[in-house]
């Protein structure tokens, strides 16, 4: 039971981990993405595709990531830091998802063999409107109100092979947390049950010596107080067994 339940406790923290390491690299880019929205608010307004791509090859470079792209509002690839990508129309449940969603979104997708964490920005028409006034970029915040038209949307791919590594070394050092205590509380629990037996198992054996005659028998009394007591009145017992025959 305690073994089942501290695999139980492992899952839940590798879960917790999993989930944590998510939310810090998808801040990282969310707050990376809405630094350049303002400017690509400009782009998506104009179909500018080398203002875009300035921005969206810094950001690559800057965050190490393995792609980041621009989309129009129907999932068009306005600019893309892989080039052939460029012009083509995503129509995949993962994109679908994106447009749907007014807000920032973060999605784990396999990309030739590599896991890689989806981030992705809503860009709005207010965007382009406050770019003037850098100190105002948070007013690209993509929350839906009146009179704000969605341009399109940024997305940027991180690779998660050094996060998952950090995530199964932390796994492995729970593992072998869990099965130290494990064996701890093992070897406590056989050391408390031996201590428990031995005496009782010398009061077996005196009481078998009674049966056969020696009533003289004594057993050890014990630091338990009850198997204390219960040693004293057995020897009390059989001096009076002894004197009496």
């Amino acid at each position: 039971l305690l073994l089942v339940s501290g695999l139980g406790t492992t899952w839940l923290a590798k879960r917790a981990v999993h989930r944590t390491i998510l939310e810090t690299v998808a801040s990282r880019g969310e707050a990376s993405l809405g630094e350049i929205s303002s400017v690509a608010a400009m782009g998506l307004q104009t179909g500018n595709e080398s203002m875009l791509l300035q921005k969206l090859t810094a950001l690559l470079a800057k965050e190490n990531a393995v792609y980041v792209m621009a989309m129009d509002a129907q999932g068009r690839v306005l600019a893309h830091t892989n080039v052939v990508e460029a012009g083509k129309t995503y129509n995949d449940v993962v994109t679908r998802d994106i447009l749907a969603s007014s807000h920032p979104s973060i999605h784990e997708v396999v990309l030739g063999g590599e896991r890689v964490l989806d981030v992705a920005w809503p860009v709005w028409s207010t965007s382009f409107k406050s770019a003037a006034n850098s100190e105002e970029f948070l007013l690209a915040m993509p929350q839906k109100e009146s009179g704000r038209r969605r341009l399109g949307t940024l997305r940027m791919g991180y690779p998660m092979e050094r996060h998952l590594l950090t995530e199964a070394k932390i796994s492995r050092d729970l593992m072998i947390l869990l099965l130290c205590t494990s064996a701890l509380f093992i070897g406590l629990a056989i050391f408390l049950v031996r201590s428990v037996l031995r005496p009782v198992g010398g009061l077996i054996q005196a009481t078998e010596a009674i049966s056969s005659g020696v009533y003289g028998a004594s057993v050890p009394v014990p630091s338990a107080t009850e198997l204390a007591a219960l040693a004293r009145s057995f020897n009390r017992m059989t001096d009076t067994l002894s004197q009496t025959t």
